[in-house]
C-alpha cells in the first residue's frame, strides 16, 4: 500500500499505485470525507504535503518526507509524522529533484497546485491504475 488515507477505523482511500496520482484522486473524490483523517504515505514531498494540508488532513505518517514537505506544513494545521527527513525527494536514478517536488515551486497555492494537477491527472486503466500517459 503506498496511500491509505482513514478516518477512525474507516478507510476511506487506498492505493497502491506510486506517485502523487492517488493523493490527487483521493482530494479530487473525497476532499469533505477526508478533512480530520489521517493519512500514510509511503513518501511525502512538497507537492503531497501541500495537497494534504490543502484538504486539511489532520495527520500524515511517512517513513520518508523531504525538508520541503516539513517546512509547507509548518503552521498547516496538518502534522507530519516522518520516520525520516531528507534534504529533497530527487528522481529515481537522476541526481536531480523529483518531477512533483519541481513542479509544486511554481504554484503560490495548494488550489491551484492541485487544479494544475488535476488537468494532468492520467486516466485509470482497467485494473484501476493509472494507466500510461501516452507521449
Amino acid at each position: 500500500m503506498s496511500l491509505l488515507v482513514e478516518m477512525g477505523s474507516k478507510v476511506l482511500f487506498a492505493s497502491s499505485e506510486h506517485g502523487i496520482w492517488p493523493l490527487v484522486r483521493c482530494v479530487a473524490a473525497h476532499r469533505a470525507q477526508i478533512a480530520g483523517a489521517t493519512a500514510f504515505d509511503r513518501v511525502v514531498g512538497r507537492a503531497a504535503a501541500r495537497l494534504f494540508a490543502h484538504a486539511q488532513v489532520a495527520r500524515v505518517y511517512t517513513p520518508v518526507a523531504s525538508q520541503p514537505a516539513v517546512d509547507a506544513l509548518s503552521g498547516a494545521g496538518t502534522r507530519l509524522f516522518p520516520e525520516r527527513i531528507v534534504p529533497n525527494i530527487m528522481a529515481l536514478g537522476l541526481a536531480d529533484l523529483c518531477e512533483m517536488e519541481r513542479l509544486s515551486q511554481q504554484f503560490d497555492t495548494a488550489e491551484s497546485l492541485f487544479q494544475h494537477l488535476l488537468s494532468l491527472l492520467p486516466p485509470l486503466g482497467s485494473n484501476g491504475e493509472s494507466a500510461p500517459r501516452q507521449t
